[in-house]
This record gives structure tokens, C-alpha cells and sequence, in this order.
């Protein structure tokens, strides 16, 4: 009876949060830092809600203060920030871009650790083609694709992908406005501010209506994205430097852009 009523209350015990992390590097004024973004799986509480944030990579730890408070009772976990970091130490968190370094998790119910992969800093350039030299993040097709010729190709570079105007991440950036198109199918649009209560997060899902791949490798994607009842239409340009121009289809053609091409999308961290 009494292993029965250890099991029943074992059950009925509510489950953990686990926490996804967004690690990203910001650089401003020639100084370095790590910025994690947190997200857990389920609505947080005062015991599951993180009360300390690290990073480790080899043997090194890099303490992180909250760098943005979440709202009470969400599946956002704030923003976390390690120190700024110059010369040596800089160029070393610097050298993290592409690596994958561990995240460490304590609040009062347990203490998490989570795997993830610091995204290595877009190739930028001019505008169009591929612009002042900078090498072509796509590899060119060397012919016109269209249809399902260039379903490869999107899934390549469309998929998982994040059209941002702030690459570096928010917080290094006032303001970002980024658009996220997740291996899913699920679409997330998030504006950020320093004020969280003026943040703009929005979600649906998205439908390849049309697309062009050009022999140099940019390239052209068009998509519904629906949510909340209502169904918009956007068209993308992207150049081979990830340079990214565009319009929205509400009810005008609203312009978009400039922004860039990242990848992954980051799909789930604001």
C-alpha cells in the first residue's frame, strides 16, 4: 500500500521545466559577450524559475547575470549576459562561434544542463549579387531552379533559417525585429525592446506558395503565413551575401528590410 501511494504521488507530482537555450556572442565598442536566451517547456514558478545562469566550455565557467527579466508565470526565462570581455578573453569567447558549449541552469527545484551551439557571424557585404567580394553563403546552382527543382536548395537554406535586423542578437541591438522559419513548419515573428511589456511575439505556421533560385545563388521564396485566424502573404529576396529584402501583403505591399539571413532560426527563444 505504501510504495502504491509513493507511486500515485510520484504521478500526480508536476513535472520539471526543461529549459532550450539560445547562446549568441554580442560584440559592441570592441568588447565581447555571451548572451543566452531561455525558454522552458513549461509555465514557470517560483521554484522552477532559473535563479542563476552559466556557461562552460572545457574548463572554463562564465557566470551570467539576467540581462531582461521574463513576465511572472511564462515559458520565457529572460535574457542572461556574461561580462564584457577585451583583448585575450575576448578573442577567446569570440572563438566560440560554431562550438558547442554547455548551459548551466539552477533555481530551486533541480539544477539543469543544457547543450547548445554558439552560431557562427554571417558573411556580410553590399547589397545585391554578392557585393564588395564577400564570398556567397549559398553555393550556386550555376542555372535557373524553380518549383520543385529548388526544393533542395530551400531546404538547404530557407528552412531553419532566421531573417534578422540585428544579427548580433538582442541585446546588443536597441531594437530587433527578426522572423523565424522553424524545421516544423511553425513560423514566429518577435519584435524586442529593452521594455518587455512593448515586445511584439507572434506565431503561426508558414506554406511555400513559389520560389527562385538564380544561377549565382540568391534567391527568391514566397510564402503564406497563417495564425490567429488570418492568413498573410510574404515574399523574400535574399542576395548571395544573405542581404534580405521584402514585402508583406496586408492588404498593401508593405516593404521589409533591410535584413539578414541567419541560421539556425532559434525557433522557440525571444
Amino acid at each position: 500500500m505504501a510504495a502504491a501511494l509513493v507511486g500515485l504521488l510520484l504521478s500526480a507530482a508536476p513535472a520539471n521545466a526543461a529549459f532550450k537555450a539560445g547562446v549568441s556572442l554580442s560584440t559592441s565598442s570592441g568588447k565581447v559577450r555571451l548572451v543566452v536566451k531561455l525558454t522552458s517547456t513549461r509555465t514557470l514558478t517560483t521554484r522552477t524559475r532559473p535563479r542563476s545562469v552559466k556557461v562552460k566550455v572545457g574548463t572554463k565557467t562564465y557566470v551570467l547575470s539576467k540581462a531582461r527579466a521574463a513576465a511572472a508565470k511564462s515559458v520565457s526565462a529572460g535574457t542572461w549576459r556574461s561580462a564584457a570581455y577585451s583583448g585575450r578573453a575576448g578573442a577567446a569567447l569570440s572563438s566560440l562561434a560554431g562550438k558547442s558549449v554547455s548551459v548551466k541552469v539552477t533555481s530551486l527545484a533541480r539544477i539543469s544542463t543544457v547543450r547548445s551551439t554558439v552560431p557562427k557571424p554571417p558573411t556580410t557585404g553590399g547589397g545585391g549579387g554578392g557585393g564588395g567580394g564577400a564570398q556567397p553563403l549559398f553555393e550556386p546552382p550555376g542555372r535557373q531552379l524553380e518549383g520543385q527543382e529548388a526544393v533542395p536548395f530551400l531546404q538547404r537554406y530557407f528552412v531553419n533559417s532566421r531573417f534578422t535586423d540585428c544579427p548580433a542578437g538582442w541585446p546588443a541591438c536597441s531594437v530587433e525585429e527578426r522572423y523565424n522559419h522553424c524545421p516544423d513548419g511553425s513560423w514566429e515573428y518577435h519584435r524586442l525592446t529593452p521594455s518587455p511589456g512593448s515586445d511584439i511575439n507572434s506565431y503561426g505556421t508558414y506554406n511555400v506558395t513559389g520560389a527562385r533560385v538564380n544561377p549565382d545563388g540568391s534567391w527568391i521564396v514566397e510564402y503564406n503565413h497563417s495564425g490567429y485566424g488570418q492568413t498573410h502573404f510574404y515574399h523574400w529576396e535574399v542576395a548571395t551575401n544573405g542581404r534580405v529584402l521584402g514585402t508583406y501583403d496586408n492588404n498593401t505591399a508593405e516593404p521589409l528590410g533591410p535584413l539578414q539571413w541567419q541560421q539556425p532560426a532559434n525557433c522557440g527563444s525571444s
